[in-house]
C-alpha cells in the first residue's frame, strides 16, 4: 500500500506468530529496531524538506 504518492509504503500481509517466548522477544526487538529506523527516516525526510 502506498501513501502520499509513494512516500510511505506499507506491507499489507499477515504472518503467523510463534508462541515461543524467545521468538516473541526477538520479534519485539526487531520491531523496535524497525520503528527506530522509521523514525530516523521520517526525521531525515522532514529535515530535507525544511532545508530546501
Amino acid at each position: 500500500m502506498n501513501l502520499l504518492g509513494g512516500l510511505f509504503q506499507l506491507k499489507t500481509e499477515v504472518s503467523s506468530t510463534s508462541q515461543d517466548p524467545q521468538v516473541a522477544a526477538a520479534n519485539a526487538q526487531r520491531f523496535q529496531q524497525r520503528i527506530g529506523e522509521g523514525v530516523n527516516l521520517v526525521t531525515a525526510i522532514i529535515q530535507r524538506a525544511i532545508t530546501q
